[in-house]
């Protein structure tokens, strides 16, 4: 090869050499870009996951707060409510502690009074008083008498009969068929008034006025 054919093969080489830069520049720089683009975009997504789970959360946080703020005044009301009811236990308790017969004839005329009031309650004509064993002693045959004027029905016929299961001052009246019973003891008595005393009791509590039970009270 002469000298001039070697220039021109160099002179190609290089033209080659410097095309193969260029291609390999531009290369470059077009995947830089595009790898600028993805991380770019990555980023962003990443930013956007990030806001949507610190909303969901803060949403999340709300909405609980919300929930505890709301449960309180129930959580306020119940505790209040057995409250109340704590006291209308012990008052009930108390008032059956001191639910004692008098003595003498105020005992006879509340007896008279209760088995009256029983009678009252029944269909028929004939009846068992079932007082306590004391009382059926102290009281007698008369006590029929007198609450068979005390009932206001006629005619009645009705048997006096001593119980031990019946408290002294208190009393049990069953028909002769044994069918009906009213049962008028002093506990069983408030028992049936209880509801109505209780609406009324809670209604003189302090906060309760507007809370009472409205639960009617029974028969007496």
């Amino acid at each position: 090869m002469d000298s001039a054919e070697h220039d021109r093969s160099e002179r190609l080489r290089e033209e080659i050499l410097a095309v193969a830069r260029r291609e390999a520049g531009a290369i470059r720089q077009a995947a830089q870009q595009a790898a600028a683009a993805v991380l770019a975009k990555a980023e962003g997504e990443a930013a956007r996951a990030r806001e949507a789970r610190l909303a969901a959360a803060r949403a999340a946080a709300a909405t609980a707060r919300e929930l505890a703020l709301a449960a309180v005044p129930v959580a306020v009301g119940r505790l209040w409510a057995e409250h109340v009811e704590d006291q209308l236990d012990e008052i009930r308790a108390e008032i059956l502690r001191r639910l004692t017969p008098p003595a003498g004839d105020e005992r006879r005329e509340t007896v008279v009074a209760l088995a009256a009031a029983a009678v009252r309650q029944l269909a028929g004509e004939r009846f068992t008083l079932l007082l306590s064993l004391a009382d059926a002693a102290a009281f007698g045959d008369g006590l029929a008498t007198a609450v068979a004027g005390g009932a206001g029905r006629q005619p009645l016929e009705l048997q006096v009969v001593g119980a031990a299961a019946v408290p002294d001052g208190g009393v049990m009246v069953r028909d002769a068929d044994g069918r009906q019973e009213w049962d008028n003891r002093l506990p069983a008595r408030l028992q049936r008034l209880w509801p109505e005393l209780r609406r009324q009791i809670a209604g003189h509590l302090p906060g309760c006025a507007a809370g009472a039970d409205a639960t009617g009270g029974g028969g007496a």
